[in-house]
């Protein structure tokens, strides 16, 4: 929960960023947007996690064999 919090602060402080700096060099409008998208990756590989181990991993077995989850 924190984590995507944080995610959030992130992408307004980058949207702030491209607004407030428009002539900064390329190559550290890069760097920046490259963060913002690897952190992206980050965030939604948590929550696939966490659905994983609260969803996936307490699911009745009846339950898991008739939606085909190995």
């Amino acid at each position: 929960m924190t984590s995507s919090a944080l995610f959030g602060i992130t992408c307004s402080q980058t949207a702030y960023y491209f607004r407030m700096y428009p002539d900064d060099h390329r190559f550290l409008k890069g760097l920046v947007a490259m963060r913002l998208i690897l952190e992206g990756g980050q965030a939604a590989f948590l929550v696939q996690a966490t659905y994983y181990v609260y969803i996936m991993c307490k699911m009745p077995e009846k339950m898991s064999s008739a939606l085909n989850v190995p």
